[in-house]
């Protein structure tokens, strides 16, 4: 090759070089802007957010307020001295009480009952060990007991223990809580078993008491009212 064609070839060169670097910058600046525009708009989107929160914090915060505003005159009313935050605290102090108040008194009303899935889950301990006779005995007159003792008698039917006996005590003696008696000591399988499923119930004040009249294989079961 002659230095002609040598000459020409680098002025190609060179030619295609200043292209690729006039595209090069072209191409850096035009997506430069681009990116920065873009990131310019992705600021101008957080910024409208961010204020969105503020404005939406400071309306819910005023609502708040207006919520609380009855609170804030019932503290200043019955603790003046103690300014607002303190006597907002003897408020909520004094709500928190009334409220185990309120949960105290619902328990000791409310009646002793068992549902469906309690019936069957005591059943279901009732069947894992020996079968025993069942005596019932309630006081008269006591609409609780009387729905109590009828769901007894249904999970006994269903673990099919026979209750034998379910009497009526129309003596008048106070009875108050559910009484298991057994003539064994330690109590048998069974005694154990109606026990544990009882107390599983978490129908108040459960108690188990030996009574020598009574044969190996029966269990006494005393129904009585709700404990106070």
């Amino acid at each position: 090759m002659n230095p002609e064609s040598l000459q020409t070839v680098c002025q190609v060169i060179l030619l295609v070089s200043a292209v690729i670097a006039a595209l090069g910058a072209f191409g850096n600046t035009y997506f430069g802007n681009r990116a920065d525009h873009a990131k310019a708009e992705r600021n101008q989107t957080e910024q409208a957010q961010l204020r969105q929160k503020i404005d939406d914090l400071v309306t819910g915060n005023q609502s708040l307020q207006h919520q609380l505003q009855p609170f804030v005159d019932v503290a200043r009313e019955r603790f003046p001295g103690l300014g607002t935050d303190k006597g907002l605290e003897k408020i909520q102090e004094s709500l928190r009480h009334l409220e185990q108040r309120t949960t105290a008194l619902d328990e000791r009303i409310r009646p002793r009952q068992l549902s469906e899935a309690q019936i069957v889950e005591i059943s279901r301990r009732l069947k894992g060990v020996r079968s025993a006779k069942i005596h019932i005995i309630r006081p008269n007159g006591d609409q609780e007991v009387a729905s109590l003792a009828e769901q007894l008698k249904k999970a006994f039917s269903m673990a099919s223990w026979p209750v034998e006996k379910d009497l009526v005590d129309l003596t008048g003696a106070p009875r108050s809580g559910l009484i298991l008696y057994s003539s064994g000591d330690p109590a048998n399988a069974s005694v154990t078993a109606l026990y544990r499923a009882l107390e599983a119930a978490q129908l108040g004040s459960l108690q188990l008491r030996r009574d020598m009249t009574l044969a190996a294989d029966v269990i006494g079961i005393q129904v009585g009212s709700k404990t106070q």
